[in-house]
């Protein structure tokens, strides 16, 4: 199951650990270790924002570092619990250390798909991808390259709501300079007395899936 959150599912970890040995009272010693954790959370935090932010190059950085405060804490709870007695701290110590290690296993899965382009299944989606420098410019290039740059342009000018006589003209209308790839059906909806009317909806549905098949699909 992909983590929405490795903060947040540190966070989740930890409180685990704390709940299931409470009643056991770990050592001082043991406690002040383990609370030598803070690393975690600023670590996981700046991998949640990498990935948020589809920057690969962050994400890579961020990932390493989190790696290699994980590891280290690691090392730390392994060597702080040979000196506990207790069966379940000792038994929640190596569930905390496997649980982590099953985090950055989760967390490199995560990363290679950051950057990637992604099929999107409406507007908002579209609009989100393209927003991102690095994944715009190779789509845009791509689409350029491979005379589809239509669909770009008829789903930017859907993003702005542009349902204007120049917009009919521009894409729907038959041998228009850029004609979308509708059906004649759904085009003979378009009436250009009563724009505001048309099934613009419909046609950006048929278009998304034309961006999906003739651009994601060959980039992906």
């Amino acid at each position: 199951m992909a983590i929405a959150s490795f903060e947040k599912e540190w966070q989740t970890i930890k409180t685990n650990f704390e709940r299931a040995t409470a009643k056991k009272k770990p050592s001082e010693k043991f406690m002040g270790l383990f609370n030598k954790s803070s690393g975690m959370t600023p670590a996981s935090r700046k991998l949640d924002q990498a990935i948020a932010d589809e920057d690969k190059a962050e994400a890579d950085k961020a990932l390493a570092n989190f790696d290699r405060v994980g590891t280290a804490y690691q090392q730390v709870l392994a060597k702080a619990v040979t000196a506990e007695t207790d069966k379940t701290v000792i038994a929640e110590t190596k569930v905390m250390i496997g649980e982590i290690t099953g985090l950055q296993k989760e967390a490199e899965t995560t990363v290679e798909k950051v950057g990637a382009v992604k099929r999107v299944a409406n507007l908002a989606q579209w609009a989100a991808q393209m927003k991102n420098k690095a994944l715009g410019a190779r789509i845009t290039e791509y689409a350029k390259r491979t005379h589809n740059d239509d669909l770009l342009l008829f789903l930017g000018t859907m993003v702005k709501k542009d349902y204007s006589t120049k917009t009919y003209e521009t894409f729907v209308k038959a041998g228009s300079k850029y004609e979308i790839n509708i059906d004649d059906a759904l085009r003979s909806k378009f009436e250009p007395a009563n724009l505001r009317a048309a099934p613009w909806g419909d046609a950006t549905s048929v278009v998304i899936d034309l961006f999906n098949n003739n651009i994601i699909n060959k980039l992906m």
